[in-house]
């Protein structure tokens, strides 16, 4: 499941236990305290309390045994409210092998809040020197062997449905109708589904990181974002540190 975690409580919990058979959990964090109030800004939440009952909420989840990935979504704005989160999580989870991170960069942003290619490594890298119990899973993006998709968008029968039953082959575009490719009152087939791999780009045919992200978010590609994957960032500021 995906979630920003905010109706997460024990109830829930024991439905996704026994019901759903959810078994790991990704909850995003845009920041520490104030910033995470400002930018979840939810209207039925005390927003001084919000961002340490999420934290909470993650120990609940990792005592019931549901791990929780957590995504630490960056831009030129939050970089150190963000280095805060990480220090939180090291200090109330070090010895919680259930509950990890990782870093995400934002897309769709002003320009004025992306941050360049040196930029994103060195946030890594001050992440990775800060990451003494290795809450972010690093061999995760070492593995040797190349990636056989990107993505939902590259792997056939992976897809996302909407409110409305719109189908689409991509989970960022949900919600986009103009994106779908099916909905699930129409005949809609496997046969039907052809995928473009995204790693064909003439661009990404030269890089030494294609084995690693197969061309990245293709969604990210079409609205002129970088669409390299987390991996690239990780791999240079390991290679960095060493």
């Amino acid at each position: 499941m995906i979630s920003n975690g905010s109706k997460i409580d024990q109830d829930v919990i024991s439905k996704m236990k026994s019901k759903w058979n959810i078994n790991s959990v990704q909850i995003t964090f845009d920041g520490s305290c104030d910033e995470y109030a400002t930018r979840k800004s939810y209207i039925d939440q005390d927003n001084k309390k919000i961002y340490y009952e999420m934290l909470q909420r993650i120990k609940m989840l990792s005592e019931n045994e549901i791990a929780v990935q957590i995504r630490l979504n960056i831009d030129k704005k939050n970089i150190e409210s963000i280095l805060e989160v990480a220090n939180d999580i090291q200090y109330l989870f070090a010895d919680n092998n259930m509950v990890s991170y990782y870093p995400a960069f934002l897309t769709g942003s002003g320009d004025e809040d992306k941050l360049s290619e040196n930029e994103k490594v060195k946030v890594v890298k001050n992440l990775l020197l800060d990451d003494k119990n290795k809450k972010i899973p690093v061999s995760r993006y070492l593995y040797k062997r190349p990636k056989a998709g990107a993505c939902f968008y590259n792997q056939i029968g992976a897809i996302s449905i909407d409110t409305a039953g719109n189908i689409y082959n991509c989970e960022r575009k949900l919600g986009r109708s103009e994106c779908a490719i099916s909905n699930i009152y129409d005949d809609y087939t496997l046969e039907n589904d052809i995928r473009e791999l995204a790693g064909t780009r003439k661009e990404c045919q030269d890089c030494v990181f294609l084995p690693k992200c197969l061309g990245g978010c293709n969604d990210a590609y079409e609205n002129k974002e970088c669409p390299c994957f987390i991996d690239k960032y990780i791999i240079k500021a390991y290679l960095d540190i060493l």
